[in-house]
Parts: structure tokens; C-alpha cells; sequence
């Protein structure tokens, strides 16, 4: 194994885990290197797994050997979103990004859906800082990021939370892991079932994509895109919109919906499996799609 600088969060976790003099001195072979080279690449390219375009997650800052070893795990992995555990035998480390998707086909049981958690632990509204160069440095704040359907959920009473993101340089950034923190806590329902030989594919600490009709996750409803007709795209936060050939990461966008196959086509799938969100408006009714199973 060769040594260079990196600014790749999952090499930082490993490099923390194992070193001796200001780490948590693991053995090498306690850390699952598999399961850390996926990690690396998934921080190191927004496109996954075609390992093309930008970082998705970048790690930059410095710490004191005084700061307790779980605090300054928690706010390591707080760059990528991600969290570590350990499994079997071995250390494992993971950002925010879905594994695997499972549809009504792979299921062997029924459902069951445990309740909501408490209003009091609700937040639709994040607040936060970060620091890089842009800032000299020095912890800024970040533009806040909302939702305003969690708002209206809420009686439009604004529930904010702090998030501290000493460790990302980057406000676009910052903002994208402030989206994930909260779909996170908005998205409070805990699934239970029985499934396939698929599900062999993930494990513990692994977020997965689930479509299922009867609760209508992940669907997209008949006629939400008509052929022909243009869309207004507001983008969340910062995250990147491509559907059907049209390609912008800004607010506002015009496209047109184009069919497929059957000219007689009155509507048209938007796959989302590729990880994006996007609120299509339309009039004054708009449809938050992948609201409901944006896992990343």
C-alpha cells in the first residue's frame, strides 16, 4: 500500500482507525478494505459507480489528540454522512448513498411499519456552519436549508437545528450532507420483512431504496409528466438533475418531456434510481418526487 495525501473521507477514517500515534491504533487487518475501497470511491465521484464527475464528499481540517475519540469519529464522518461500525471481526465505514434497490418482486412476508418518533425530535430546518478557503478558514455559516413541506407539516412553524460541519470546505457541499441530515430525520418510518436471495447483497449499516405500491413508495404517479409538456425544475439544495436528456444543476429549468417507444405515450417514467431530487411545479401544485425514498 503506497502513502499520498488525500482529502477522501473514507481513507481519513481508515487512516484514524489505524495509526498509532494520534489514531486508534487498529490492526490493518481489522478493517475491511472491500467494503473501504467502495466507500473511497463513492466520496471521490458524484457518479456512482461509473466513477465520473466531481467529489461528492471531501474531508478538510485539523484536529488536537485531546478531542475524545467518539466525538471526533462523529464529526470525521460527518463529511460524507456517513457513519463506521464494527461487524464480524472487522471495522467498516460508509457514506451517505443507497446500496441496492428492492421492489413488491423480492419480498417473502408481509410489511410491518413501526410508527412515527416524537413532534418534540422533528426539525424542518437546518442550520449550520463550515470552513475552507473560501471562508479563510473560519467556521461560516451556510446558507439555511428547508423544506416546505415539511413546514407546512409542521402548521408552518419553522423547527430548526444546528449542524456543525468543521470538517467540510465546501458550501455546496455543506448544504448537500444539511439535505441528508434532514430527509434523515423527516423520513421516520422503520420497515420490517422478509426478503429474497437479494437482500444477501447488503448488511448492517447498508441504505437500500424500496418501491412497494400498496404504500406507494418510489412510485411516480400515471400523468405527473405528459409528453410534450414543459416542467419548471427547482432543484433541492445542491444536489444534480438529469432526466430524459436535459442536464443542470440550477435553479428554474425549462425542459421538455420527451416519450419513448409507443408515440401514443401520454406520460413518461422518471428513473429515479440514479439519486436525484427535484420538485417539479407545475401551476400551483407541486409534487416533491423522490421525496419518499431519497436514501443517500
Amino acid at each position: 500500500m503506497t502513502t499520498a495525501w488525500s482529502d477522501n473521507p473514507a481513507l481519513i477514517v481508515r487512516d484514524y482507525l489505524t495509526n498509532t500515534k494520534y489514531g486508534l491504533g487498529e490492526s490493518t487487518s481489522n478493517i475491511d478494505d472491500t467494503r473501504l475501497a467502495t466507500a473511497a470511491n463513492i466520496c471521490d465521484y458524484y457518479n456512482y459507480p461509473t466513477l465520473t464527475g466531481d467529489a461528492r464528499y471531501t474531508l478538510n481540517g485539523s484536529f488536537t489528540t485531546a478531542a475524545a475519540p467518539y466525538d471526533l469519529m462523529q464529526n470525521l464522518l460527518s463529511s460524507m454522512g456517513g457513519l463506521a461500525w464494527y461487524a464480524q471481526g472487522k471495522w467498516r465505514t460508509k457514506p451517505a448513498y443507497w446500496t441496492a434497490a428492492f421492489t413488491d418482486e423480492d419480498l417473502r412476508s408481509s410489511i410491518s411499519v413501526a410508527t412515527r418518533h416524537s413532534r418534540n425530535e422533528n426539525f424542518n430546518k437546518v442550520n449550520g456552519t463550515w470552513s475552507g478557503e473560501a471562508s479563510n478558514w473560519q467556521p461560516t455559516d451556510f446558507p439555511p436549508v428547508s423544506n416546505a413541506d415539511f413546514i407546512a407539516a409542521d402548521n408552518n412553524q419553522e423547527k430548526a437545528t444546528d449542524l456543525n460541519l468543521s470538517f467540510t470546505s465546501d458550501v455546496d457541499m455543506a448544504r448537500r450532507i444539511a439535505n441528508i441530515y434532514l430527509e434523515r430525520n423527516r423520513q421516520q418510518l422503520t420497515v420490517q420483512a422478509s426478503f429474497g436471495m437479494k437482500a444477501f447483497q447488503v448488511q448492517v449499516g447498508d441504505t437500500i431504496k424500496l418501491r412497494n405500491s400498496r404504500f406507494g413508495w418510489g412510485i411516480v404517479k400515471a400523468g405527473s409528466f405528459q409528453v410534450g409538456t414543459q416542467y419548471e425544475i427547482k432543484t433541492c439544495g445542491d444536489t444534480y438533475f438529469t432526466a430524459l436528456g436535459a442536464s443542470s444543476n440550477a435553479t428554474g429549468v425549462i425542459f421538455t418531456a420527451t416519450g419513448s417507444g409507443d408515440a401514443s405515450t401520454t406520460g413518461v417514467a422518471i428513473d429515479l434510481d440514479n439519486e436525484k431530487e427535484f420538485e417539479v411545479i407545475t401551476g400551483h401544485s407541486p409534487w416533491v418526487l423522490g421525496e419518499r425514498w431519497t436514501f443517500k
